[in-house]
Parts: C-alpha cells; structure tokens; sequence
C-alpha cells in the first residue's frame, strides 16, 4: 500500500511540475510576441498599387496613400479626367 501511494504522490507531483512549466513557456512566448510586435510601424496601402508600405514612407493626398510621387500624379491625373 506505501509503494502506490508513494507513486502517486510522485505522479500529482510530475503532473503540477509539468503544469507550471507550460504555464512559464505561454507566459514567456506571449511576452516575446507582444515585445516583438510593440516597435512595428502603422502599414498603409498605395492607392495606385496597392502595394502595403510603412506610414512614415508613404506619400499622403487627402485621405490616400501612395507608394511614390509617381503614383500619386497617376492618381491625379487619372481623377481629372
């Protein structure tokens, strides 16, 4: 009768262990993730193209964006005519 008891004392002890240890690696991964996505830049998308680019990189007319001065003529002139 020691003999089981003593096994499955071990066994909830191993099963708690293995717990905590899965609980500490979702903990530190979602940490990573959040670290890792906190520094990236707002993305925009060229009315032209519809190529995505960083805001900081893009040029702005209004309320669209574009990839390049060139795009943004296109833009222009296409919406004169």
């Amino acid at each position: 009768m020691g003999l089981i008891r003593l096994l499955t004392f071990a066994l909830v002890i191993w099963l708690l262990w293995g717990m905590v240890k899965n609980y500490q690696a979702r903990k530190k991964a979602t940490h990573q993730h959040n670290k890792a996505t906190a520094g990236k830049e707002k993305m925009v998308k060229c009315q032209q193209c519809s190529v995505h680019l960083p805001k900081t990189q893009a040029q702005r007319f209004q309320d669209n964006w574009f990839c390049s001065e060139q795009h943004k003529q296109r833009f222009l002139e296409a919406r004169e005519k």
